[in-house]
């Protein structure tokens, strides 16, 4: 598989891991260049305090042989004294030091007991025969000898003399060498850390640039395609080359995605265009049913006001009370059928937008109770109670259709007398934020809570079946709603089956000066 075909965790890890062992690899070599230095400053220390050591001796040795010229040459026993109480004894303690620190050290053990050697060999020969002579002035004078420059203490010294030289270069020889080796170390040290960070900031660079040709402008080229398709400018593919990573998938999948959506988009384009000119001919349709029911109510309505007419000029005759039975029943009939085709005849004009709105000052109070008076004998024959109330805040003259509010409520109260068989049909008045309120309620049957949504379209019957108890062609509610919404306003229900319906209408009416003023 080809380094471009990883998934990008797998490439990502590759690169950071290179990054990683390097950094890694610059620390272990640089800790066991420090160690190896650390190492030797530790060993050069150890060879200064044997130089150190081997200089105190020395320094302690001559001092035994001063202190000896000094007694024989001056015959104080002082002198002896101090060779043997502090000389001797710092001499010994120095000695046991170096034995200590040469531990270990076949070739520094080696020249510590050459020294030990000669220094027992000049105690024996020179400083014990010396401290054994007579306290005789003429002893000593014929012992003098000894510490002439070519006497016998001058050559029983040189061995151990010479043993503290050799202990000395050793340890000299051993510090110059641990030096180079600290050199080594630290220039070890200095020439990975400076290659390390090279190579580190050159694999971040790298990786920086690979990381933006491989992710970074792919994604931005892959952006600034979506971005294209987002505003509009057309469905164009990236053009990208293949690639077996997420980025190369998701591309080809976007350039899939756009050839799809182009494709449809000429699709839908023309469904849209088929759909305009379909809802062009529902629209005309639509004016010309509109048209056609306004005129054909029209044409209906007038001679059915004829034949109201003549019922009620036969109604005036010496009837028989069968014949005025007869009489009424086509009255009845006829008011019901003109009540029908003035509710076609209102919608067909709201529709058609041939309805206008007459704009003038009513009191509110006097609308509502016309309103009840018309249906107070409806009313009266179920024993039912009809009850008009008003707010405080909605006494008074509004300015709006008043023709208009009458028909939406005696649709409304007609509805509600229609399906309460007992309890009452409240009308209220009321004024809000945003106008006139005028709620009508009433303690019928109520209506379903799946079936509120339909109450307001053109011809729907809670029952539609051919038994149902309550007539009507099912247009008041739509004839409401058509009402309102030309008077910018709305009408919503609130009702639990069983326990009556809430009918409320808001409209954003404005009071009447007077009103306002009073």
């Amino acid at each position: 598989m080809r380094f471009g075909d990883w998934s990008i965790p797998a490439k990502l890890v590759a690169v950071f891991s290179a990054l990683v062992a390097t950094i890694a690899a610059t620390g272990v070599v640089v800790h066991f260049a420090v160690e190896n230095h650390e190492q030797s400053a530790d060993r050069t220390a150890h060879a200064h305090e044997i130089l150190r050591a081997a200089g105190d001796a020395e320094y302690r040795l001559v001092r035994q042989e001063n202190a000896l010229r000094g007694y024989l040459l001056s015959g104080d026993a002082y002198y002896l004294r101090r060779l043997e109480n502090v000389h001797r004894a710092r001499f010994e303690t120095q000695l046991a030091h170096l034995r200590r620190i040469t531990a270990g050290d076949p070739e520094l053990e080696a020249g510590v007991r050459r020294l030990t050697e000669a220094y027992g060999d000049y105690r024996r020969r020179v400083i014990e025969p010396v401290e054994r002579l007579p306290s005789s002035g003429v002893a000593r004078i014929e012992a003098a000898g000894l510490v002439r420059p070519d006497g016998l203490a001058d050559r029983a010294i040189e061995p151990a003399e010479a043993a503290l030289a050799v202990l000395t270069r050793q340890a000299e020889a051993r510090a110059a060498r641990e030096v180079g080796v600290q050199d080594r170390a630290a220039a070890v040290a200095r020439s990975t850390l400076v290659a390390g960070v090279l190579f580190s900031a050159l694999l971040t660079v790298l990786s920086a640039l690979w990381l933006s040709r491989m992710i970074a402008q792919p994604v931005s080229r892959l952006s600034a395609a979506m971005d294209r398709v987002r505003s509009g400018e057309g469905f164009h593919p990236t053009g990208a080359t293949a690639r077996g990573d997420e980025i190369g998938r998701l591309t080809r999948a976007f350039d899939a995605m756009v050839v799809d959506l182009d494709r449809r988009q000429v699709s839908l384009r023309q469904a849209m265009e088929d759909l305009t000119v379909a809802r062009d001919r529902a629209e005309a349709a639509s004016v010309a049913k509109s048209r056609f029911l306004a005129n054909m109510s029209h044409e209906i309505r007038t001679p059915l006001n004829g034949v109201l007419g003549m019922v009620q000029a036969i109604e005036m005759d010496q009837l028989s009370p069968r014949q005025r039975e007869r009489v009424g029943l086509v009255k009845t009939s006829g008011v019901a059928l003109l009540a029908l085709v003035n509710d076609v005849l209102d919608l067909a004009k709201v529709e058609a937008g041939r309805t206008d709105l007459t704009i003038e000052p009513f009191e509110l109070l006097d609308l509502l109770e016309e309103v009840r008076g018309t249906f107070q004998p409806l009313a009266e024959a179920k024993a039912l109670a009809l009850v008009v109330q008003i707010a405080p805040d909605a006494a008074g003259a509004w300015v709006g259709d008043r023709a208009r509010l009458r028909q939406i409520l005696s649709n409304l109260v007609a509805n509600a007398v229609k399906f309460t068989d007992h309890g009452a049909v409240f009308i209220d008045g009321g004024a809000g934020g945003d106008g006139l309120r005028l709620v009508v309620r009433d303690t019928g049957i109520g209506i379903p809570f799946d079936r509120q949504a339909e109450l307001f379209q053109k011809f729907t019957q809670l029952d539609s079946s051919p038994t149902r108890r309550h007539g009507g062609a099912g247009l008041g509610l739509a004839i409401c709603r058509e009402l309102s919404a030309l008077m910018g306003g709305s009408i919503g229900v609130d009702s639990v089956e069983g326990q009556g319906a809430r009918f409320e209408v808001r409209l954003p009416l404005s009071r009447a000066a007077a009103s306002v003023a009073a």
